[in-house]
């Protein structure tokens, strides 16, 4: 009789301890469903039902392998190639000595450009836009287009400042058009083209290499003090205010919205966007304004001298590309 309790007692506590044991197991095992992700009211899916219908999906056999889903391509990787096809298409017509339709491939790609994103998922665009923007000046220049080629390689210039081809060309397409060549900028205006020598993404490279002598000064004049380390820090606070100063000078010009005016003759603008209301002002054939609001064929200026109208459209060329 005692043997017999003993085993039942025996018998229940390795049933407990079993359950014990694999419980945690079971938990484990059991999917959870989010309840964000679950609507209210809605049913768990069933992990071993079908879209289909209610028959399971054949079994695959032994020694035989499931069949591998074919990876659909990247659509962006798709768009890049296509550009790319159009851009080399544009170099293909140029090199046969056809400019207009060089040019219409060139600008099928910037127009392609314009409405997709620089990057996506880590993928960079393929298609320089400064050297896509240098070669529509040389095929509006090959036209016969001075003014706008004059415009296309200000807008180039956009995307490097430096280049000196770009410079060149735009030189010849100025002289072509016969627009006086830059005059000899004061110490003010020839400071302001040396910040703008550089392009955003250099201008930040440039103020965080600056900045880093102000922070080991800082910390330096913290821990040791002296009149050594305050000498350094304040060499090092001119030198962050310097490497600074062309990140500061396209945040303070990154609203701007410049237009060139390449009509040949001069641009009448008008204080309503309507042909009949009477001029209230002119802007000479390749002046720089700021395009202050735009409609489908007027855009309101405002010239270096603060005068604002409405001018055609045509008459203007958008620098920022």
């Amino acid at each position: 009789m005692s043997n017999e309790c003993n085993f039942g007692l025996a018998g229940h506590l390795a049933l407990v301890l079993s359950f014990l044991l694999s419980a945690p197991v079971g938990w484990a095992q059991t999917p959870e469903i989010d309840p964000v992700l679950l609507e209210e009211g809605a049913e768990i899916p069933d992990p071993l039902a079908t879209e289909g219908g209610d028959e399971p999906s054949p079994a695959v056999g032994a020694g035989e392998r499931a069949p591998v889903p074919a990876v659909a391509p990247d659509p962006y990787e798709l768009r890049l190639a296509a550009l790319e096809a159009t851009f080399d298409a544009g170099v293909d017509a140029w090199r046969l000595g056809d400019y207009a339709t060089a040019e219409n491939h060139w600008m099928a790609v910037l127009d392609e450009l314009t409405s997709m994103p620089i990057e996506v998922d880590g993928h960079e665009t393929v298609v320089d836009r400064h050297a896509l923007l240098h070669d529509l000046g040389n095929a509006a220049f090959r036209l016969e287009r001075p003014l706008e080629a004059v415009g296309w390689y200000m807008a180039a210039l956009r995307h490097a400042p430096r280049d000196v081809e770009t410079h060149e060309n735009l030189a010849l397409a100025r002289r072509e058009a016969g627009l006086e060549s830059e005059p000899n900028p004061d110490f003010v205006r020839s400071l302001t083209d040396a910040l703008g020598l550089f392009t955003p993404a250099e201008s930040r490279w440039l103020a965080l290499i600056g900045l880093l002598p102000l922070l080991v000064c800082l910390l330096g004049e913290a821990a040791r003090g002296g009149r050594l380390w305050r000498g350094l820090l304040v060499l090092s606070i001119l030198i962050g205010v310097a490497a600074t100063a062309p990140l500061v000078r396209h945040g303070l010009r990154g609203g701007e919205r410049p237009v060139l005016i390449v009509d040949e003759q001069r641009v009448e603008y008008r204080a309503e966007p309507l042909e009949e209301r009477p001029s209230i002002g002119a802007v000479e054939p390749g002046a720089v304004v700021q395009a202050l609001d735009a409609l489908p064929d007027w855009i309101r200026i405002e010239t270096v001298e603060g005068d604002r109208g409405w001018v055609s459209r045509g008459a203007v060329f958008e620098l920022v590309r």
